[in-house]
């Protein structure tokens, strides 16, 4: 599962926590769900951390994405492949 499937996942989750008439999610996979959630988190403090001009513009990226301003980072493609399998 990539970063945008699991964020899709937790929105699904939350509106049938909410409410919405939907089936209720899987419980196993939700708490898969938050662990890669959990692992991607600690992957950008790491990289915030590290404070060197590369990272910067890869936190840049991912916050727009983040943020449902812009697609997926297509920067530095190198980067974030090393970055999501850490």
């Amino acid at each position: 599962m990539n970063i945008q499937e699991t964020i899709n996942y937790l929105e699904e989750y939350n509106a049938w926590r909410r409410g919405a008439e939907t089936e209720q999610p899987d419980p196993t996979k939700l708490g898969i769900v938050l662990d890669e959630l959990i692992s991607f988190n600690r992957k950008i403090i790491s990289l915030e951390n590290q404070h060197s001009e590369a990272n910067f513009e890869l936190l840049k990226e991912f916050s727009c994405f983040l943020r449902k301003e812009c697609e997926f980072p297509e920067i530095y493609p190198e980067t974030i492949k090393e970055f999501l399998n850490k």
